[in-house]
């Protein structure tokens, strides 16, 4: 087949989206397809065609840890012009059988680009434009599935300000989690909003103002902490820098909540936590004992959502959901960003601990051949 993949575009996932869309390319042209990746929104100043022979650009396929600047983008098209469609762009689109959507955000998401495409009459991956513009809108997403029996959790539209967020959350009974990375401003000031209970995730991420600084855990950090603010340490391809992380354990500023943070995107990838042993194994090399690690994701969670009466320990008529890891001990690289990543950086563990076997709620629903 002749497939374009469509990447890029005008989104704070840019990167990601060109990452992926290098990847999806390649593979595309393993597998025998006449493949062309081109950037929605800069387009080619080349003929369209030639791009089905053009080389995969190395440079895109690393994610680095800053957000895209926009303007710049849109100041290195010559052609200006409003329009997210670069030039060559929709010609080369109209070459090919299918368009694969490899867009990230609202630029590629919302359903415009689908509307265009249909237009076109161009075949492309994904849902159509009504379904696309639909999901965008969270609220009408759950006013169309609920009706249907789509089981979705109860929600309510509000429109507020930054100043009314802490007397929303206390109206509405709720803790809040707050995804930490790159903030827009200090840390003390997003730690000033938190009250006990409410949950900053991502806590060893290395992005923007973090917990660490020369060398040891910020005061306002601590402070947090001694107020009742929950650190939680839930990471996978990204949102967790080693130097952060073994700058504040080593002063004893371990999670009080681990988990994963698993997408489509950072699944298998090394050397990061590309699932939940693998998690438990990198905290360990990074000098938290084995039996805390299992109550930092077992019985705390557990406790923070006020259901330690039914799951969390093994415990008589709680349920039976139990994971057995087997621990081998063999040097592992273990690394905050994948491979390719320029501003990686690495450590070597010395065990990994293997599941051999899962049972949920008492029924076995894993087990290694080797158990």
């Amino acid at each position: 087949m002749k497939i374009v993949v469509l990447a890029g575009g005008l989104s704070p996932e840019r990167n990601v989206s060109l990452s992926s869309g290098c990847k999806v390319c390649a593979a595309l042209r393993e597998r025998g397809h006449e493949t062309a990746l081109i950037d929605m929104y800069l387009g080619t100043g080349e003929e369209p065609a030639a791009l089905f022979a053009a080389p995969i650009p190395e440079e895109l396929t690393r994610i680095g840890r800053q957000a895209p600047d926009l303007e710049s983008v849109k100041a290195s098209r010559t052609e200006g012009g409003a329009s997210q469609f670069g030039p060559g762009v929709l010609d080369l689109c109209g070459m090919a059988d299918v368009v694969f959507l490899g867009l990230h955000g609202a630029c590629g998401e919302d359903g415009r680009v689908q509307a265009a495409l249909d237009l076109l009459g161009i075949p492309y991956t994904g849902a159509g434009h009504l379904g696309s513009a639909i999901a965008m809108d969270k609220d009408l997403t759950k006013r169309v599935a609920a009706p249907l029996g789509v089981r979705t959790p109860k929600w309510e539209l509000v429109k507020y300000t930054e100043e009314e967020i802490p007397a929303l959350a206390e109206r509405l009974g709720v803790t809040v989690m707050v995804h930490c990375t790159n903030p827009p401003g200090e840390m003390s000031q997003l730690l000033e909003l938190l009250r006990p209970g409410d949950v900053m995730t991502h806590m060893y991420m290395n992005q923007g103002s973090a917990i660490v600084e020369s060398g040891a855990v910020k005061d306002c950090v601590l402070r947090a902490r001694e107020r009742g603010v929950v650190f939680e340490a839930a990471d996978a391809r990204a949102h967790f820098g080693l130097d952060v992380a073994q700058t504040a354990i080593g002063a004893g500023f371990w999670p009080d909540i681990l988990a994963s943070d698993l997408t489509k995107l950072s699944m298998h990838l090394r050397p990061t936590a590309f699932n939940m042993a693998m998690q438990l194994s990198k905290y360990k090399a990074l000098g938290i004992p084995f039996a805390a690690l299992i109550q930092l994701c077992t019985r705390a969670p557990a406790a923070h959502m006020g259901m330690l009466d039914t799951i969390g320990s093994l415990t008589a008529g709680h349920s039976a959901d139990v994971a057995v890891f087997r621990p081998l001990h063999r040097e592992n690289v273990f690394g905050d960003r994948p491979y390719g990543n320029e501003d990686q950086q690495r450590m070597l563990g010395e065990a990994v601990y293997e599941p051999v076997l899962t049972l949920k709620d008492g029924d076995m629903v894993y087990r290694s051949v080797t158990f």
